[in-house]
């Protein structure tokens, strides 16, 4: 805890960073769905025990030190669910895990996507660098799991004079919760808005500024659903599964869905992330 401030102000924000670094939920987006599928919810990872690296699944991975990162760790982020919107990450539901999923558990975190430093990188200027460089600079920045929220509230004062602004979401993600400064001040002049100036869409959009944490090898997120997101077709399909879990552990998942004539895409469930992530927070 922080010791109060004589300026309300300032303790506004300390209380802001306080309750977000301490609640947020993680924000996963499970692939291998098709967009365009409406039954978002099953057969498919509803039913999967846990959520599995691809070396758990046996999928083979290259050698150098991103590719047996990506082979080692289940991914989420601390912040809105802002995944790629291309066809190689699909989609088309979001799972927002309980903080407490975190007890005890290997892994670590990062304040931006390690996604955007492998090849063909684009979080600018770093992807001019080699692939070694750019994976000390990943390193760097990296904290182990029992040390990431400390670390996220100290960001979330050093970055933004409203820390709330940090769960703005919308379907551009290029400038949604833009910080008011970062360290290294090159994420913010090379990445979002300002970036896209200098180097076109070859930069990082707002997962430059988006907690990212990596957890080793499995996740059983039945167990920690705080919620889960589909689009308006799947609701009964998701409400059953909240159902189910809840006669498992006791706990009901809260169920929300797109409105009705929303396609429950990447830019959709971005949209309404934010406003997600302040509810859970702040109930």
């Amino acid at each position: 805890m922080h010791a109060p401030s004589a300026d309300p102000a300032a303790n506004d924000r300390e209380a802001a960073a306080d309750q977000i670094a301490l609640r947020v939920p993680l924000v996963h987006f499970p692939a291998r769905l098709p967009m365009q599928s409406t039954r978002v919810l099953g057969p498919g990872w509803a039913e999967w025990d846990d959520l599995s690296s691809n070396s758990v699944r046996g999928m083979p991975a290259g050698s150098d030190d991103f590719s047996q990162l990506r082979a080692q760790h289940v991914f989420a982020y601390a912040g809105p669910c802002c995944y790629s919107g291309g066809t190689a990450q699909a989609g088309n539901a979001v799972i927002y895990l309980y903080p407490r999923v975190e007890t005890d558990r290997e892994g670590e975190a990062s304040p931006f996507d390690s996604g955007s430093l492998e090849d063909p990188a684009r979080l600018q200027p770093w992807a001019a660098l080699t692939l070694a460089e750019r994976w000390e600079f990943l390193r760097l920045h990296t904290s182990e799991m029992k040390d990431w929220r400390a670390r996220f509230r100290r960001w979330l004062l050093g970055c933004y004079e409203d820390p709330w602004r940090y769960l703005e979401s919308t379907p551009d993600p290029w400038d949604a919760g833009l910080p008011d400064r970062l360290d290294p001040p090159e994420l913010l002049a090379h990445n979002g808005p300002a970036g896209r100036i200098v180097h076109g869409d070859s930069c990082g959009d707002r997962r430059a500024w988006t907690w990212e944490v990596r957890f080793h090898e499995r996740v059983a997120w039945r167990r920690h659903l705080q919620l889960v997101h589909v689009g308006n077709a799947a609701n009964e399909r998701a409400n059953d599964l909240a159902d189910d879990i809840e006669r498992e552990t006791g706990v009901r998942p809260e169920v929300r869905s797109l409105p009705h004539d929303a396609l429950p895409d990447f830019y959709s469930l971005l949209e309404h992330s934010g406003e997600i992530l302040r509810e859970c927070i702040t109930p």
